[in-house]
């Protein structure tokens, strides 16, 4: 390891978990608005025995190494607050949440990567295994493609998952998470943990808190589930609900899903967080105006790839939320958006935000919403 990638590691986890500053906000919880700115099953099964020998031995390392000094700089979370990770891996989407409350199990939303990111596979893993601790993770998985997939068996043993939601179908994941996703279930068996997979179309749990999906003292809500014909409509749209706050995971939501997201929650998805559908996509109608003007976010945290080919976020999806008229007022950063002719690099004083402008994202909020503060390993975030 050179002395370079020690410096990036540790620059990236101490300016982002050591609080830069804090926003205050009106009641609900939301800041002020603000006029719009500028393989074969046996080759998995190997593969995955290979995996988890490689993290348990990265979690029982003798002697600290510069990595795991780097992490033990990772500021204590107040019991009270519930904090969103949002990890800059690249083309792709990786968020973990630290639940509120007194040793809350904490809950991955989608881990996958199709490009190279600011975190490699090691600082994921690493990252999450100081989270997780000697403890349990929720893991909720949003549909089968890879940038939202592929390197949750390679970042967590089986053993260590409590409960495993999974949208769209099984048969449509890929080789090495069915065999990973097979090793917990046999696991589940002996210990109890749950699996929910193959869900039916569009179920909600009648719209009530899924209790099996606790977050802490927060309450998690499916918003809408196998929605269409294809792996991104079939995304599973998840809210958490802490008093006042709101956060709303979209997975690769189509226009779709969307639609009936808001036929199944009419009047009740405004939000003070939304992790923006496909990434910021416009393709299959993502990030629709009906969709922006139902959740009036707050804060938008696209988690896209620098200058990848797909371009995420679109200029034209930073506009519709910012059309929706409730994004916060804050500090000016940089951000770049995609058209069909290529990148524009613009500067932003509204609460918009990627990962491969931003780096590493963290979103704190306690209870009432009055006290939100978001962090990031680039610029100012604030």
């Amino acid at each position: 390891m050179t002395g370079r990638t020690v410096a990036l590691r540790c620059m990236l986890i101490v300016l982002v978990l050591s609080g830069c500053s804090t926003l205050g906000t009106r009641d609900g919880g939301r800041p002020p608005p603000s006029a719009a700115a500028e393989s074969p099953a046996t080759e998995a099964e190997t593969s995955l025995s290979q995996q988890r020998t490689g993290i348990r031995k990265s979690l029982a390392i003798p002697q600290p190494t510069p990595r795991a000094i780097t992490f033990s700089l990772l500021r204590a979370r107040e019991p009270s607050r519930l904090r969103i990770h949002f990890l800059p891996i690249g083309t792709g989407s990786c968020q973990i949440v630290e639940c509120p409350g007194t040793n809350a199990t904490p809950m991955l939303i989608d881990c996958g990567s199709k490009g190279v990111g600011d975190f490699d596979e090691a600082m994921v893993r690493d990252y999450i295994q100081e989270i997780v601790k000697d403890g349990q993770i929720n893991v909720v998985v949003s549909h089968s493609d890879d940038d939202h997939a592929n390197l949750i068996p390679r970042v967590l043993d089986p053993s260590q998952v409590s409960s495993l939601w999974i949208g769209d179908k099984e048969k449509n994941y890929k080789a090495p998470f069915r065999a990973w996703a097979r090793e917990f279930k046999r696991i589940a068996d002996r210990s109890g943990a749950f699996f929910s997979g193959n869900l039916d179309e569009n179920w909600i749990n009648d719209g009530d808190a899924v209790a099996d999906l606790q977050c802490g003292t927060a309450n998690t809500f499916v918003l809408g589930v196998n929605n269409g014909s294809n792996p991104n409509a079939n995304s599973l749209m998840l809210a958490i609900e802490y008093g006042t706050f709101n956060a709303i995971f979209t997975g690769d939501a189509t226009s779709d899903s969307e639609a009936a997201a808001i036929e199944n929650y009419p009047g009740a998805l405004r939000t003070t967080v939304l992790s923006a559908s496909h990434h910021g996509a416009e393709t299959e109608g993502s990030n629709s105006v009906e969709w922006a003007e139902a959740t009036r976010p707050a804060y938008v945290i696209y988690t896209a790839g620098y200058r990848s080919d797909f371009r995420h976020p679109r200029c034209n999806a930073l506009a519709v939320y910012r059309e929706a008229g409730e994004l916060a007022q804050v500090p000016r950063h940089s951000l770049q958006c995609g058209t069909e002719r290529g990148w524009s690099n613009r500067t932003s004083s509204l609460g918009e935000y990627s990962t491969h402008a931003s780096g590493l994202i963290v979103v704190s909020a306690g209870r009432n919403g009055s006290d939100i503060s978001i962090s990031c390993s680039k610029g100012a975030c604030e």
